[in-house]
């Protein structure tokens, strides 16, 4: 299993094509970008990984990034934040 930690989206960006991900831990406040965008992006990119998207500065981004990835057709599940690491091993597995 390979896999890479990236704190910046558009390094992420650059490296999503070469590395196609099968899951994607999303952070929903990120710097140049909000979450909401890079999921829209992904969706543009045909993104089928799994996407986990932990937020913990608005509840209602849980609400709207349900949404975007219903009508994107993007595999989203999301937690708030703090995520405990049993359901973070749970979620990934």
């Amino acid at each position: 299993m390979r896999f890479i930690t990236l704190s910046d989206p558009n390094l992420f960006k650059g490296a999503y094509a070469e590395f196609k991900p099968d899951v994607i831990v999303l952070d929903m406040v990120m710097p140049d970008i909000e979450g909401i965008g890079l999921l829209q992006w992904l969706a543009e990119q045909n993104c089928t990984a799994r996407i986990l998207v932990v937020a913990g500065y608005n509840p209602y981004y849980g609400k709207m990034v349900l949404g975007l990835s219903e009508v994107r057709g993007l595999k989203v599940e999301t937690h708030q934040k703090p995520i405990s690491l049993a359901t973070l091993r749970g979620t990934l597995s």
